[in-house]
């Protein structure tokens, strides 16, 4: 029984549709959130969150030490440890005032210098990342000038520990924005090369929004056998794989075992 030519049509074209609306109901979605729609996986540049170190904790004042620290915990310990000696007869050392929340104005100063004025916490408008808080504690140092004194003299302080981390972005990549909210965008890039996804696919095939013309060439395979050697050539290039522009098996081609071979 011969079907209809409108069936036969239908039946081929309907992968293709649905493909077309699932890629395009993933590229909405993507860009509806943190980057533009010519963000990988649909688009041609490589993007991703801002990223973050980890917090370091300092001491203010801080005019002979100790260094950043890690942690809080490990803050208190090391100027336990930079304070304390063998005419130390107690420390202590606890929280006065907890990390700030409210956006209060404080002035920090240093040794003699003022290290930060202005509201705390300080959150990075694009991220929404802390990335500069305060707190102060009570210490109490109670010791004997030598050896043989009593335990006679006592300073009391009230330091500043600051919590600092830096915003960055991968190597290669710098910070933009989209809608409001600030992210890495690097060049266009391997996402852009390759075998195009259906719906991108014109001709033989060339990837419709980037123009980039792709051939895969297999030059030896064995049914059964992992041993595979392929050539893959793209006709766009861009600055981040100039290194390999040129191969041994000419320009703009790559192959099976070319580092970065994969992003055909």
């Amino acid at each position: 029984m011969l079907l209809p030519v409108t069936s036969i049509i239908g039946a081929t074209l309907a992968p293709l549709v649905m493909c077309c609306l699932l890629l395009g109901a993933i590229n909405a979605a993507h860009a509806s959130a943190d980057f533009p729609p010519d963000c990988a996986p649909l688009g041609p540049y490589a993007c991703s969150n801002v990223q973050a170190t980890s917090f370091r904790y300092t001491w203010q004042p801080n005019c002979y030490g100790p260094p950043s620290s890690p942690t809080e915990a490990a803050a208190v310990a090391d100027r336990r440890a930079f304070i304390t000696d063998q005419k130390t007869c107690s420390y202590s050392i606890a929280p006065a005032t907890p990390w700030r929340t409210d956006g209060s104005h404080v002035t920090i100063v240093g040794c003699q210098v003022i290290v930060f004025n202005g509201q705390l916490p300080r959150v990075d408008a694009g991220t929404g990342i802390e990335t500069y808080n305060a707190r102060t504690y009570n210490t109490r140092h109670n010791y004997r000038v030598s050896g043989g004194q009593a335990c006679a003299y006592t300073t009391e302080e009230t330091p500043w520990l600051i919590r600092s981390l830096t915003l960055y972005c991968p190597p290669g990549m710098g910070t933009a924005s989209h809608n409001g909210k600030r992210y890495c965008r690097g060049s266009a890039f391997a996402k852009a090369l390759g075998e195009p996804q259906q719906c991108s696919a014109v001709g033989n095939p060339i990837h419709s929004s980037t123009g980039n013309k792709y051939q895969r060439e297999a030059d030896y395979a064995v049914a059964g056998s992992p041993l595979v050697f392929e050539r893959h050539y793209n006709s766009i290039t861009y600055p981040a794989y100039a290194w390999d522009q040129f191969t041994a098996i000419g320009k703009l081609w790559r192959h099976t075992t070319t580092v970065g071979s994969q992003n055909r």
